[in-house]
């Protein structure tokens, strides 16, 4: 599955993932933090926003199953 820039599904999900990491750092930086004391912050954040794209990929694909599956039955009949 593809969106409208022809990114696969998983590449759009790692895409948003290094945005985010890029966003995190970032803020580390201009906090004056260290960002080794903040890796686990960012692991699970990451982790929650994995989860959080992976269900929105799984949704998706349903929606995209159930369009091809009414596609198929309008072409047949």
């Amino acid at each position: 599955m593809q969106d409208n820039k022809g990114l696969s599904l998983k590449g759009w999900h790692m895409e948003l993932l290094n945005q985010q990491v890029i966003k995190w750092l970032r803020e580390v930086k201009e906090n004056g933090e260290k960002p080794e004391i903040l890796t686990e912050e960012i692991v699970r954040k990451l982790m929650e926003q994995l989860q959080a794209n992976n269900s929105r990929i799984k949704e998706l694909s349903n929606k995209q199953r159930e369009t091809d599956k009414r596609l198929e039955e309008f072409i047949e009949h």
